[in-house]
């Protein structure tokens, strides 16, 4: 783990949310239980999709609310591409720490970013997610958290698929 001492919670969902304004309230929701604990919190955000710049803005939001909380927000990139280095210094003010996981320093582009969300939900204790279908990488980030009896899932949003229970 990361983080010993701090609530960890990873966020995965899909790149396109139809309905954007009502899962951002979800999250701020969400993300609000989890600051009340007042224990201290870091969020692992992928930064691939409109889930994750939704996530991204509340937990800015909660930060800028709640300046008495340890609250640290990562963003957590599978490898360094040429958009990442033209956003990196606005990145940087927005994203407490930015990391690549020594896993991930070997592998084929193809295989790193599920293995990236795989290491995102071996550090949390929560996985937030928005999944609305059964497919692509946010859904078997999904199911790959759901099989970890450490980690607790919470789905926000859209309709929410049939979940393979744990074994």
């Amino acid at each position: 783990m990361i983080h010993q001492d701090k609530i960890v919670c990873s966020f995965f969902g899909h790149r396109f949310i139809p309905e954007q304004q009502t899962v951002a309230h979800q999250v701020e929701r969400w993300l609000s239980l989890l600051a009340a604990s007042g224990k201290p919190l870091c969020f692992l955000n992928g930064g691939m999709g409109a889930f994750d710049i939704i996530c991204r803005d509340a937990v800015c939001r909660l930060k800028e609310q709640n300046p008495q909380l340890d609250i640290s927000q990562w963003l957590v990139i599978p490898y360094i591409t040429s958009a990442f280095r033209q956003e990196e210094e606005s990145l940087r003010k927005i994203f407490d720490k930015i990391i690549t996981p020594n896993i991930l320093k070997d592998l084929p582009r193809r295989d790193a970013i599920p293995a990236r969300n795989q290491w995102m939900a071996d550090q949390s204790d929560f996985v937030t997610a928005y999944i609305t279908h059964p497919s692509g990488g946010a859904y078997q980030a999904f199911r790959y958290a759901m099989q970890n009896p450490d980690v607790m899932v919470v789905q926000i949003g859209g309709e929410k698929p049939p979940a393979e229970p744990r074994p």
